[in-house]
């Protein structure tokens, strides 16, 4: 089977899902357009002079790297926490942390609240910066809502204009959850939620011990799923498609 079957075989599985949950055709073709068209992976960066503007930056990680030890890794891939002492962080997260260095280096000195992949790695390279880290909780996974949940604990709450940080692929969602999560806890939206350019980036981890940051294919078949996840009650209680647009 090649990428083009296998692809279109998990559209057809997220479409039967969908019609099994009793959700009108028509309403599931507008659901996948909203995430995988609307939600191109694509986006236009903010320039530098509406970066100045903000008030903050908002860093996601994507994955780690894989063990310092050389050993197997037994623990499943969604159960993995991090841990500078056992992970390497991989060059996804030394590559989103060397953006915020270079946007500072370019006056924009803005607080960054961060994951904590993304503050160990600030911190490794040398950056002076204002920094707020939250970490995962023993025995969660430590996913993107879960993350914007603590940050909006730590100051993020205050903020009207933030700059958010994320690998190319995740940037949409990452967005989308800051926003949605923002609303839900306060009632309402940031002014602005602008995304950075992290495409130089590098996306693919070859010895990533996440098995969908491996290559660029399995890192947007894991986004598209986690798009519909989130968005799976679209016409419900989910994250409206609203959030995801531009």
């Amino acid at each position: 089977m090649d990428r083009e079957q296998e692809f279109e075989g998990h559209m057809k599985f997220f479409y039967d899902y969908l019609r099994n949950q009793g959700i009108a055709p028509r309403e599931i073709e507008v659901c996948l357009d909203a995430i995988i068209l609307s939600t191109t992976f694509d986006f236009v960066p903010a320039t530098i002079d509406e970066l100045k503007q903000c008030q903050a930056f908002v860093a996601y990680s994507c994955g780690i790297g894989k063990r310092k030890d050389g050993k197997p890794e037994t623990i499943p891939s969604r159960k993995i926490q991090y841990s500078p002492e056992i992970y390497t962080l991989g060059a996804t997260n030394i590559g989103l942390a060397k953006v915020i260095c270079d946007y500072h280096s370019k006056g924009i000195k803005l607080p960054v609240f961060a994951q904590w992949e993304i503050g160990v790695a600030l911190e490794e390279i040398g950056f002076l910066g204002e920094l707020h880290v939250v970490k995962p909780r023993d025995g969660e996974y430590f996913s993107t809502e879960e993350v914007v949940k603590q940050l909006l604990e730590t100051g993020l709450e205050r903020m009207d204009r933030v700059a958010i940080v994320a690998s190319r692929d995740h940037m949409r969602r990452a967005r989308a959850t800051t926003r949605y999560e923002a609303e839900r806890k306060r009632g309402y939206d940031f002014k602005s939620a602008l995304m950075t350019d992290t495409k130089g980036v590098p996306i693919e981890e070859p010895e990533s011990l996440h098995e969908w940051r491996r290559d660029s294919y399995s890192m947007m078949r894991n986004e598209i799923g986690s798009r519909i996840h989130n968005s799976i009650s679209l016409f419900g209680p989910g994250i409206p498609a609203k959030y995801f647009l531009d």
